[in-house]
């Protein structure tokens, strides 16, 4: 029988298996296959890692944005609470101008009733001693 020998290792095998396929003609094909298909792996491979890069960029971006709208978020709360402090001390200050104003608006008016009618303050309240 033609053709018909034993082989001991794995690598003989192997070779006699590529002389059996270019014997049929088929060797070159399946080569030709197993390298396209092996192509095409290591193709997809580096197009799902560049989408997953692509989405950690941004996922990373979001995040990026959203510690970014936090930090505006928390700087226009404390301009909030500053511009109500100021509020408040401004209110505080409006309220004791408006007690003197009134504590003061007697001594005023009676000021301006003793000028109108030409009386002098001392002897006015020098009558009750």
């Amino acid at each position: 029988m033609v053709g018909m020998t034993q082989a001991g290792t794995k690598a003989d095998w192997l070779k006699k298996i590529s002389e059996f396929e270019d014997f049929l003609g088929i060797g070159d094909e399946a080569s030709k296959m197993v390298q396209e298909q092996k192509a095409k792996a290591r193709i997809l491979q580096s197009v799902l890692a560049a989408e997953e890069a692509e989405e950690a960029e941004r996922k990373a971006l979001k995040m990026k944005m959203v510690e970014e709208e936090e930090k505006k978020a928390e700087a226009t709360l404390e301009e909030e609470e500053d511009v109500d402090a100021d509020e408040v001390i401004q209110a505080i200050k409006n309220t004791y101008d408006g007690c003197i104003k009134q504590a003061i608006s007697p001594v005023f008016c009676f000021s301006d009733f003793c000028f109108a009618n030409n009386m002098d303050v001392l002897s006015y309240f020098n009558q009750w001693k």
